[in-house]
């Protein structure tokens, strides 16, 4: 059945399980493939409802936030609710109805109103909405197949980092990897050097030594094509870091630890930790220890974490590194 679906359809769906997932469901429902579709605005559904007044990204913030969590996040295959199938189902039906070849996210759209009783349908009702409206909007597209036809591939990336700030290293590489590629392909120079940063830091926050080489090179291509970037500089010194030249980069390190919450989110514990084996290789242990402590108190320690600890106590002989704090994914 999913044959026809386009790109962005199917990105909607794997969204979609990612939402479910995130919240502790146990199968996809109505909601989670709302905010699957909302997630790319640029998509010929998202579009459809813009143009009707309905931002995409407030729609689904509001959703987001009726949802409730129901446990710890699952992983692996979750299937759909019934009224979640019903809503794939209506898709197809709906891009017969309109005869299209093909199953694109305002097709999606036009199911997700059909089966109602939904966060998202609400907020469409509210607005005065239903499916002839939309319906009617969609079919003043011309060329709808072509139509954000990039914007899975645009997602990549997004879908990568969200994978890093879940812990999912291994696969979040390997997105970065083919986003990566599809920049380069697309000659998207602003992506690439976003991509090629995104991948330097995987590396270097997993110690994939056999990508080291490999990641000071993306990171000096990054900070060569936005040399005023502390992100891309940051990213570069953390390279260095792991690959026992930090203490040619600790000031740029200790600013970067400086940086609020907007800048760094969960990746400040894991650049305390940069700090730490930087000052360490620098023979500082004092202020390793420190920046290390400070990390054990962040959530989602990288494998860069306990390397730092391991260095410290080669250099110490003196301390053994305690378990990994609550809620750490290492």
């Amino acid at each position: 059945m999913l044959e026809r679906f386009t790109p962005d359809a199917k990105r909607a769906l794997v969204l979609a399980k990612e939402n479910a997932g995130g919240r502790g469901a146990r199968a996809m429902d109505v909601d989670d493939l709302w905010r699957g579709v909302l997630a790319m605005p640029t998509t010929v559904g998202s579009l459809a409802l813009t143009e009707l007044g309905v931002s995409p990204v407030a729609t689904a913030g509001t959703i987001g936030a009726g949802q409730v969590r129901i446990g710890p996040a699952q992983v692996g295959h979750l299937p759909f609710t019934p009224e979640a199938k019903r809503v794939v189902t209506g898709a197809v039906r709906a891009s017969l109805g309109l005869k299209d070849d093909h199953v694109g996210t305002e097709h999606l759209v036009l199911g997700l109103i059909d089966v109602g009783s939904s966060i998202g349908w609400k907020v469409l009702h509210d607005a005065g909405i239903d499916g002839a409206t939309y319906r009617a909007r969609v079919l003043a597209r011309t060329g709808r197949v072509d139509d954000g036809s990039h914007h899975a591939d645009v997602q990549l990336g997004e879908h990568a980092y969200r994978l890093l700030w879940q812990g999912q290293g291994a696969e979040a590489l390997e997105w970065a990897d083919r986003a990566l590629a599809d920049a380069e392909q697309r000659g998207d120079p602003t992506a690439t050097a976003r991509l090629q940063n995104l991948v330097a830091w995987a590396v270097a926050i997993q110690l994939i030594d056999g990508r080291y080489a490999e990641a000071l090179s993306l990171a000096e291509a990054a900070v060569a094509a936005d040399p005023d970037s502390l992100l891309y500089r940051g990213t570069r010194a953390a390279v260095l870091a792991v690959v026992g030249r930090g203490p040619e980069v600790i000031d740029v390190l200790e600013h970067v630890v400086t940086l609020g919450d907007d800048a760094l989110g969960n990746d400040r514990g894991t650049f305390h930790a940069l700090c730490a084996r930087a000052h360490v290789d620098a023979g500082d242990v004092e202020r390793a220890r420190h920046h290390a402590e400070r990390s054990d108190d962040l959530p989602h320690p990288w494998p860069v974490h306990g390397d730092a600890w391991r260095r410290i106590d080669e250099r110490s002989r003196t301390w053994e590194p305690p378990p990994n704090p609550a809620g750490s994914a290492f």
